[in-house]
């Protein structure tokens, strides 16, 4: 039945049932629910006007009773107390609760000791309504209860749905003096109070910043549970300002320019706020997200674009992401980029608009923190890894190459296994140089005595002869490589990739005056490991001319 007067309303009026109109659809609900399914079969009309309203004032005064007790569970109301307030209107309170239980819906059994409404809007209605009775400012008692509620975490909120109600029945000064007391006393309280004033007769933007500024200062993080119903409020209460900025040419508000300032201004802090739009199941919270320019870079970007629904919330999520000059991206945003167009082809174009020699810089930094199996295990899609590792690959591989290590290859589609870099530092160790080469030279020496046609071990001249060949080739190759670590300093990382196995010859030719060396050492790496293996040189600063200058010796 509720579901065909909301339809019914909604076909005979061109403004839907919102947050502003919600009291008087639920008040046709409950006239529909009291008077023509209990009090209009019985007898006259003065009759039926007394019956309705010992029905309202009865159902009102036990609503209001129950929410201001607050050890007692929320719309779970003692049948004891139902029978006290039915007493004060009915000889027999007991048959009078069987007969509303049965001819209304509106209560039913939770057990033998508790009835509930069937809907919890119905039992705030009906408490404001018994405040409406004997005030002509029905919000005002329900909020002065809210006020001292707010010390104590369990109850706090539970009189939020009956002062929004009361602010709805009260007069036009009623509500004018909600606004003020509520922004001003109340600053923990939802906001949802001052949707429901019709305050939309108002003209100044300042009179709906005031008013709704207190929206989320009540979301407060070490109650998540209350602060995830009100951020619903909140999704709720946008959705509605845009409505009725729609319905209404008058409303002069922009509700992108509301939402913004109550984030800025409220105390709710940022990893809070970034949980609830991602609990959201709403695409209007991502929206909000996108249109309050919120910086993602610190929540995982893929449970954002796994959770819209479709791709214009996806490209509004996008454009968020962009820094002030327009142009380039955030902290991590290239990876959620480069997710959002494989996940939704039609935004695919904003990748051209990347800055890659900056984006993928940060893409590494994303992908070296959190590692492939973070991704697997959460959904990433491999595709996207390949993606993002090839354009980083194709960036600027020696400024960003030291990322590469942390990551598997293993489990990217269309890269190879890549084994743990091989380091070589050919600094000032020139011990350590001749330490290894001595080493190398004694299986070298017999290897070349043996290869010797003169090689015999009682003759004295065949083992000098290829001692001595030796020797001179080892000292020969340790002169060549302790001259060139020395004064050099070359860095030689080698990497298994297959999409490009070598770098082009004329790569290193920015690098100036130190290209000569680079070319050089370049050409005998490639020579041995040909396309099995990519070379990635990190020279020292100092220019090439230092190889011919003396360097100052350490004092003994």
């Amino acid at each position: 039945m509720i579901l065909a007067m909301y339809i019914a309303t909604v076909e005979d009026d061109s403004t839907p049932v919102s947050a502003s109109n919600k009291t008087e659809f639920f008040k046709l609900v409950a006239e529909e629910l009291l008077y023509d399914r209990r009090v209009r079969p019985r007898g006259g009309e003065d009759d039926r006007r007394l019956a309705l309203r010992s029905l309202r004032e009865s159902l009102g005064r036990a609503a209001a009773e129950h929410i201001a007790a607050v050890d007692e569970s929320y719309n779970q109301i003692p049948v004891t107390r139902i029978l006290e307030s039915l007493a004060d209107h009915y000889a027999d309170p007991e048959s009078a609760l069987v007969d509303i239980e049965r001819d209304t819906g509106l209560l039913r059994y939770q057990g033998d000791e508790h009835l509930a409404f069937i809907h919890g809007t119905f039992l705030d209605y009906f408490a404001a309504r018994w405040h409406a009775n004997d005030s002509s400012e029905p919000w005002l008692r329900p909020a002065q209860l809210e006020r001292r509620l707010e010390r104590r975490e369990q109850a706090s909120g539970r009189m939020e749905g009956v002062v929004a109600h009361g602010c709805a029945l009260a007069t036009r000064s009623g509500q004018d003096r909600a606004l003020t007391y509520i922004s001003e006393y109340l600053p923990n309280f939802l906001g949802l109070a001052f949707i429901e004033t019709r305050r939309y007769d108002h003209q100044e933007l300042e009179t709906y910043l005031n008013a709704e500024v207190g929206l989320l200062k009540g979301l407060e993080p070490n109650d998540f549970n209350g602060v995830r119903e009100r951020f619903a409020h909140f999704v709720h209460i946008v959705t509605d300002l845009s409505i009725n900025a729609r319905y209404f040419p008058t409303v002069t508000v922009d509700p992108i320019i509301y939402a913004r300032q109550c984030v800025e201004q409220s105390s709710i802090p940022t990893s809070t706020l970034f949980r609830l739009i991602l609990e959201s199941e709403s695409s209007l919270a991502l929206s909000l997200a996108a249109l309050l320019e919120m910086d993602l870079s610190s929540v995982m970007p893929e449970l954002y674009i796994e959770s819209c629904d479709d791709w214009y919330v996806a490209s509004a999520l996008i454009e968020s992401l962009r820094d002030s000059d327009g142009r380039t991206y955030s902290v991590n945003n290239c990876v959620l980029l480069a997710e959002a167009s494989l996940r939704f082809p039609s935004v695919s174009f904003l990748l051209d608009e990347i800055d890659v020699e900056r984006d993928t810089f940060y893409g590494w930094h994303f992908l070296r923190r959190h590692r492939t199996q973070t991704y697997e295990a959460s959904g990433f899609s491999r595709s996207l890894l390949t993606v993002v590792l090839q354009r980083a690959v194709n960036a600027d591989p020696v400024r960003y190459a030291d990322q590469l290590h942390d990551v598997d290859f293993s489990r990217l589609e269309g890269v190879r296994a890549a084994p743990k870099p091989n380091d070589w530092w050919l600094g000032d160790r020139s011990g350590w140089v001749l330490t290894v080469s001595a080493i190398a030279a004694l299986p070298l020496i017999v290897v070349l005595a043996a290869l010797s046609p003169s090689f015999d071990l009682t003759d004295s001249n065949g083992f000098t002869t290829a001692g001595l060949a030796g020797l001179g080739i080892t000292a020969a190759f340790t002169i060549t490589v302790g001259v060139l670590a020395s004064f050099t300093r070359v860095r030689v990382k080698l990497f298994r990739i297959i999409h490009r196995p070598y770098l082009d010859y004329d790569y290193f030719r920015p690098f100036g005056v130190r290209s000569w060396s680079a070319r050089v050492t370049y050409v005998v790496t490639r020579f041995r490991y040909k396309s099995l293996m990519r070379l990635i040189i990190d020279l020292d600063r100092e220019p090439f001319s230092s190889l011919f200058r003396r360097r100052p010796t350490s004092a003994r």
